[in-house]
């Protein structure tokens, strides 16, 4: 999962340096994993994640999968 998520972080950060329009609120800076849960009741991998982008911006999730 951890890798993944990496993948996917560099492979948005490179896309959005093809378009210079982006505004800096809505570009990917960066990934932070809070937390990685397993409940194996459910089968289900829940994953808590900070996302910054390059104006500073911060903004908290959970996937769940």
């Amino acid at each position: 999962i951890i890798d993944a998520i990496d993948r996917i972080k560099n492979t948005i950060v490179n896309r959005q340096h093809q378009n210079p329009s982006i505004p800096l609120n809505e570009k990917l800076l960066d990934v932070k994993i809070n937390g990685i849960g397993f409940d194996d009741t459910r089968t289900e991998i829940s994953v808590n994640l900070t996302l910054t982008s390059m104006a500073g911006q911060q903004a908290t999730t959970n996937l769940s999968f």
